[in-house]
């Protein structure tokens, strides 16, 4: 699983294995692939609150749309914050990894693990 860094007035790692996808799920109550039908400010707090699941398990999804505010207040731009998260989503691997090599149908002539 990937890392990837946001500065939201103090930087912080996102990282999207299952657990913040299900946290993602849970939270919005849909699958995280029909973002692409509708990407709100649910979606975009739901998403860094995930995100933040595994290296900052302490900030709540409260903490996320204070932390937002302030940031937003202050003159922060939303879009590198978007792109971070994207980033950390398209690294997870459940949405397709370039950089792996393709699963094979063929038999390996392996014995399964048991």
């Amino acid at each position: 699983m990937r890392e990837v860094k946001v500065k939201i007035g103090k930087t912080y790692t996102l990282a999207f294995g299952t657990k913040a996808l299900r946290v993602f799920e849970r939270e919005l109550g849909r699958p995280i692939n029909e973002l692409a039908d509708n990407f709100g400010v649910d979606v975009v707090v739901a998403l860094l609150h995930a995100g933040m699941v595994y290296n900052h398990p302490e900030v709540s999804a409260d903490d996320v749309e204070n932390m937002l505010d302030s940031f937003l207040e202050k003159g922060g731009d939303i879009t590198p914050v978007i792109a971070a998260v994207s980033e950390a989503i398209m690294a997870c691997g459940w949405f397709g990894n370039p950089t792996q090599a393709t699963v094979s149908t063929t038999d390996s002539g392996e014995t399964p693990a048991e």
